[in-house]
């Protein structure tokens, strides 16, 4: 109840509006951004055929910092405008500590 209230009054106070950041995309979208610079944290990646004649290489997304900008983007936002996401992931290769666990539960504006 704290999360709703906290994000309706958000999206209102900023002019926000509220987007679900997809739990897959596809491999070759460039979408999804890898959480380091040498490699060592790949996304979940499987086959997924979705009724399509060929199967597509799927992936979980990882953080949603290039999807928001292709967000922002694809829905004309202008100075003044934004989106307020929450995106739900599982990172594999991620080191599990206080901070840190597989699964994650992300929302950002």
């Amino acid at each position: 109840m704290i999360k709703e209230y906290i994000e309706k009054h958000l999206c209102e106070e900023l002019n926000l509006q509220m987007v679900q950041v997809p739990l897959i995309v596809s491999k070759d979208s460039g979408v999804n951004d890898y959480l380091d610079r040498d490699g060592s944290r790949t996304p979940v990646e499987f086959p997924c055929r979705l009724g399509l004649p060929r199967p597509i290489t799927a992936q979980v997304v990882q953080a949603d910092t290039k999807w928001k900008r292709m967000a922002l983007a694809q829905f004309g936002c202008e100075v003044g405008e934004g989106i307020n996401t929450d995106m739900r992931a599982v990172r594999k290769d991620y080191f599990l500590d206080h901070d840190h666990s597989s699964y994650v539960d992300q929302w950002d504006w």
